[in-house]
């Protein structure tokens, strides 16, 4: 069964139509041509957003506190006499 597209939301629609669109940009590519191609146009693109992190095909730094793994439960609820 399929549903009818009205019932699909607009911006669901959009993603797909901008996922296709980079897909057929670089479908001729080989693999890592095409993901260097693929990380080059998002750097690109965070750079004119103005969501600068460094290289192209560097990870961006995440500003999150890092998961605290290990010591006893409740540990943190307890109270220093």
């Amino acid at each position: 069964m399929t549903t009818p597209e009205k019932n699909i939301p607009r911006a669901l629609r959009e993603v797909w139509a901008w996922k296709d669109a980079i897909y057929q940009d670089v479908k001729h590519l080989p693999r890592d041509q095409m993901l260097r191609a693929m990380l080059d146009n998002a750097h690109k693109a965070a750079l004119e957003l103005g969501m600068t992190y460094g290289q192209p095909g560097r990870a961006a730094k995440v500003a999150e506190s890092p998961a605290t793994y290990g010591g006893s439960r409740g540990a943190h609820r307890r109270s220093v006499s």
